[in-house]
């Protein structure tokens, strides 16, 4: 750990007779818990004597340890697991953070320190299956256990998907004005608007080139469970993209049956089942994702026209025209830590455990 010196002020020590005498105390070292120390010096102050003047006294500098500034909101890959027996009820909890101040008369002034909410989740599971090592079956509690132990507690930040709360479509971002490059992303919560953790970009499915049938334009990925007008999507691939495809760009699916689907250039163009056409089967490896789609005054923009600076940046080369309205369509992970070191879980039957609750809270951008 790094040492900062501190020197306390010279002081005034009386003498018997004469003018007072100028000392200085020595040096000395004293450990900072982070961040650079900041120096502190009361007032001098006047101290009376029995007889004659007052003396004057200037107390030691004092060296202060500074708690460092938060950091940014980290990018988090780790999610939190989906797992059996999840129980009801499930508790989210919004927190602001408010300074209250009373004078005599009664009235209060309130100070609010926080922009947007806290969240805090608790969950609770009523039965985590954990199979003997070296036997088949569900392993939910070891899952748990293993991803609590990841984190080393609350050190880490992970993500958490609230399955009532992560997808924006036509989300207004800003409204630019013809300067800011950047924005953030955001969400609104009946009338609320406050950034959002983390953009969703998790892998849905992957192909290989010969999924793709030119005749019909259509893939074929086993049991994709996706749905008609599911989007935005992204794919990207290990060789060359089927034609007609274009990296980071938008579209939607139209799910044929469980087991093939197209793709089209807008939501509408998908709920009327109006396919791009796919030209050719393209090589390599594709991965189909969860992407972001980009609006300005209502009109699509392409990958070149801005960028997505992880976990929740919405980056443009040059400024939009002052007045036009930014939207955009996306999925969001809230970025969590648990509020706790510890985690108790309980053994009730043979392989099956309980988890009475778990509590995590999101960090705030």
């Amino acid at each position: 750990m790094a040492k900062t010196l501190r020197a306390p002020l010279a002081t005034l020590a009386p003498v018997t007779a004469g003018t007072p005498s100028l000392r200085s105390s020595l040096l000395y070292a004293s450990p900072v818990t982070g961040g650079a120390p900041h120096m502190r010096a009361p007032l001098a102050f006047a101290q009376p004597l029995t007889g004659g003047q007052p003396k004057v006294r200037c107390p030691l500098m004092v060296v202060q340890a500074v708690i460092p500034m938060p950091e940014e909101l980290p990018v988090a890959t780790l999610v939190f697991p989906a797992l059996r027996g999840a129980a009801y009820p499930v508790a989210k909890i919004a927190e602001f953070n408010t300074g209250v101040r009373e004078v005599v008369s009664g009235r209060e002034t309130a100070t609010a320190f926080r922009a947007y909410p806290r969240w805090t989740f608790e969950l609770g599971f009523d039965y985590l299956p954990d199979r003997t090592p070296g036997s088949s079956g569900y392993t939910d509690y070891r899952t748990l256990q293993g991803f609590f132990l990841q984190l080393q507690g609350r050190f880490g930040a992970f993500l958490f998907r609230d399955v009532d709360d992560y997808h924006v479509v036509g989300g207004a971002i800003a409204t630019a004005d013809g300067v800011t490059l950047q924005w953030p992303f955001v969400r609104n919560f009946a009338g609320f608007v406050e950034p959002v953790g983390q953009i969703d970009l998790s892998i849905l499915a992957t192909f290989a080139a010969a999924a793709v049938n030119t005749t019909t334009s259509e893939i074929n990925i086993p049991d994709h469970g996706l749905v008609t007008g599911q989007g935005p999507v992204w794919v990207s691939s290990s060789g060359a993209l089927p034609g007609g495809l274009a990296a980071s760009t938008a579209y939607w699916v139209i799910a044929i049956d469980a087991n093939n689907i197209q793709l089209a250039a807008s939501l509408a163009s998908a709920l009327a089942e109006t396919p791009i056409t796919l030209s050719s089967t393209g090589s390599g490896t594709d991965t189909l994702t969860k992407g972001v789609a980009v609006y300005e005054n209502g009109t699509l923009l392409g990958p070149s026209d801005w960028s997505l600076s992880l976990p929740n940046q919405l980056v443009f080369p040059v400024a939009p025209a002052a007045g036009q309205a930014i939207t955009a369509d996306f999925d969001f992970w809230f970025v969590c830590r648990f509020t706790e070191d510890k985690v108790g879980f309980e053994k009730f039957m043979n392989q099956l455990w309980e988890l009475e609750k778990i509590q995590f809270r999101s960090l705030i951008s």
